[in-house]
């Protein structure tokens, strides 16, 4: 009996982990809900969900007066309870700052039949750095399910392609939205964005690794250009 009784804590935790894991993995949200917003309508943004952080960001900061600005950064729920009752060894890959706007979170399976949660997350800076994934603030990981007894293996959080250009220039009115499943394929996801006031899409895609058990790819379509303020 005492043993029966011993067991009872860890189940339950194991219960809570795959029950925000499932919620986690069936998530979606609008293709038109705005993610992370650094235009005039991020404060409203900010007013009218508690879902939403607010970020004070620095622009232009090798300029005598760098410019200050306030951003909206969303983070669901279910993300934020699941990463609170995992082990913390898996808190960094899926939510590397508590304030990153998660542009994308559902599961995804490789053409191999391998599943995982994909998440996207956002990770604003200071320095002038907009939206771009090889250096440091864009983190796309993919973690494999619990199971009841058991917990995945820890994959490297997938680094790809430059969103911006090699200058980095901040573009003004960052927008991006929702993250959004492929019905046809269920490796493949999309992410839409604005940058100096044009839209493009992100396509990312799980696939197998020689090196790990899933990695995430993603890629744009037709890069913004800056323009002259």
């Amino acid at each position: 009996m005492i043993g029966a009784i011993r067991s009872v804590p860890p189940a339950w935790r194991q219960a809570k982990i795959l029950y925000w894991q499932r919620q986690c993995m069936n998530y979606s949200a609008p293709p038109d809900q705005v993610v992370f917003d650094e235009s005039p309508t991020a404060t409203a943004l900010i007013d009218s969900d508690l879902q939403y952080a607010r970020l004070k960001l620095l622009r232009d900061t090798y300029a005598p007066e760098p410019r200050k600005t306030v951003a909206a950064a969303f983070a669901p729920v279910c993300l934020k309870r699941f990463t609170s009752v995992i082990p913390s060894i898996y808190t960094p890959q899926l939510l590397p700052i508590p304030d990153g706007a998660v542009l994308f979170l559902h599961e995804r399976t490789t053409t191999s039949g391998r599943k995982a949660l994909v998440t996207i997350t956002y990770c604003p800076q200071d320095m002038g750095h907009t939206f771009q994934q090889r250096f440091t603030n864009l983190y796309c990981s993919s973690l494999g399910a619990f199971a009841f007894r058991t917990s995945p293996a820890v994959n490297r959080p997938g680094l790809g392609e430059d969103i911006v250009p090699p200058e980095y220039v901040p573009s003004p009115n960052l927008r991006i939205f929702a993250g959004q499943v492929d019905p046809a394929d269920e490796s493949h996801f999309t992410i839409r964005y604005e940058m100096w006031g044009q839209s493009d899409v992100m396509d990312g895609w799980l696939v197998d690794s020689a090196y790990q058990p899933t990695y995430v790819y993603v890629t744009q379509r037709t890069p913004p250009v800056e323009t002259p303020p």
